[in-house]
């Protein structure tokens, strides 16, 4: 359905192919898939690694029962991959260094 070239930051390309995703089965809910395919590239290229999850919106392939549950809602996050994300808005946000001049 989708890539990410996993780089750092604005390095990272993110490929949706629409074609796949209008393969999906049940079009009344195609915005809701769409928006987990995307979520999940945008959380590849935001952990700025290569991996997946066994479970949640992070799996490398969403069972039956995932694809019910995200018309429900979104599909949650396992706990490891909330940590990736949190490092990355850390050092996002770290404040930048000061320079102090000495006499």
């Amino acid at each position: 359905m989708a890539v990410t070239n996993v780089g750092r930051g604005a390095d990272s390309d993110v490929h949706i192919f629409y074609s796949r995703v209008l393969t999906f089965e049940d079009s009344l809910y195609l915005p809701e898939f769409l928006g987990n395919v995307l979520a999940h590239e945008l959380t590849h290229s935001l952990q700025g690694v290569a991996r997946h999850s066994s479970e949640g919106l992070m799996k490398a392939v969403w069972s039956v029962g995932d694809r019910a549950e995200m018309f429900r809602g979104p599909l949650p996050f396992a706990a490891e991959d909330l940590d990736l994300l949190r490092a990355h808005f850390q050092s996002e946000m770290s404040p930048a260094p000061t320079l102090v001049a000495t006499w």
